[in-house]
């Protein structure tokens, strides 16, 4: 099993709001937790061993939860989702824990 933490950036349409994702990958699959507004949500999906991954879970706003999938690239440095949520569309970000900020 391979761990890693990304400080991520969730790009919505009321500005940038940034947390941290932290990813377990084990023979394809790759679970983990996203916590963004000190809300942690896990979430469960593939990856396959060019980094291209697929997930889905939660995004908890002030007022809801909201079902999400995503569809992006997962390297060791960096992490990018576009994660389609009821009827919008979010970019995700991230660096390697440590690494430059998005």
């Amino acid at each position: 099993m391979e761990a890693r933490v990304y400080d991520v950036v969730l790009h919505t349409a009321i500005g940038k709001r940034k947390g941290t994702a932290s990813i377990e990958i084990e023979e394809g699959r790759v679970k983990g937790e996203l916590d963004i507004l000190k809300t942690p949500e896990y979430f469960t999906g593939s990856i396959d061993a060019g980094g291209t991954c697929r997930i889905t879970g939660l995004l908890r706003t002030f007022t809801r939860q909201v079902p999400f999938t995503a569809q992006g690239t997962v390297t060791p440095d960096f992490l990018e989702f576009k994660l389609n949520a009821d009827k919008n569309a979010y970019r995700l970000t991230g660096t390697a824990a440590g690494g430059k900020e998005q």
